[in-house]
């Protein structure tokens, strides 16, 4: 095992840059398909890799606010599939900064091993009349603008959630869901924000070029501090339409309007 960390300390950062990079690259290349094909067919793995350099340089507008780090983000995935429209899976994630010396080493730029993703779904969403997602999962609202995973961050959220599916007709789909935010937390287990959650409905309603999908979000906290310092509850509820689909043949829109 190559120790990154030490390559770098030891005056090699770009060597360190390198092997980082080669070695995710060959990761990514190595298939998963030689481990699955001696597996029984409804057991499947999957996995990623990312790796990215940034950084930031007069943040704030002061003078040699400068840093630049490598994020590193292993992903493993388990998927089981014992009977027909039941699913099993599970995410372990390892988010890791190295170089850093202004941001720390938190969240979302670190998160050390843990468990993203865990839920059981019954049914297919998109196909079957009724189905539901109950566990820790992604969940997004279009472009994630208003709700999402904000999956560019090394650790990306996750929530646990209950969500149902149903599907009354070939070109109409609704869903309905409770969840709230696992929140991140390093060299701990992450665990739901007891006390903020968010409930939604959301319709998808496909017409002939454009695709409708209207949605009522609601969060609500029953102990939230004002700026006043003073305790009191939150109640925000946002109601809104998303629309996407394509104008001619090379041109696409998406338009998303809220209250």
């Amino acid at each position: 095992m190559i120790d990154l960390t030490a390559l770098s300390a030891s005056g090699h950062p770009a060597l360190a840059l390198i092997l980082a990079l080669v070695t995710g690259f060959a990761c990514s290349a190595q298939s998963l398909e030689p481990l699955n094909a001696k597996l029984r067919r409804y057991v499947l793995f999957s996995g990623e890799y990312r790796v990215r350099w940034e950084g930031f340089s007069g943040r704030g507008f002061r003078p040699e606010n400068d840093d630049h780090y490598l994020l590193n983000r292993y992903r493993l995935n388990l998927e089981l599939r014992p009977v027909p429209n039941l699913t099993l899976f599970a995410q372990a994630q390892d988010a890791r900064v190295f170089w850093n010396t202004r941001v720390g080493d938190v969240p979302p730029l670190q998160d050390r091993l843990d468990l993203r993703l865990a839920f059981v779904r019954v049914g297919n969403p998109d196909k079957s009349r009724l189905a539901a997602q109950v566990g820790r999962q992604e969940i997004r609202l279009g472009e994630e603008r208003l709700l999402g995973t904000g999956n560019w961050a090394n650790s990306a959220r996750s929530f646990d959630a209950v969500r149902l599916y149903w599907n009354p007709a070939a070109h109409a789909r609704f869903e309905i869901f409770a969840a709230a935010v696992a929140q991140q937390t390093e060299d701990a287990f992450n665990r739901r924000a007891d006390g903020d959650n968010i409930h939604a409905v959301i319709g998808h309603l496909q017409f002939p070029g454009t695709l409708w999908e209207p949605f009522g979000l609601w969060r609500l906290s029953p102990r939230v501090r004002s700026e006043s310092g003073r305790l009191g509850k939150q109640d925000i509820r946002t109601y809104g339409l998303r629309l996407a689909g394509s104008a001619g043949k090379q041109n696409t829109y998406v338009s998303e309007m809220a209250y």
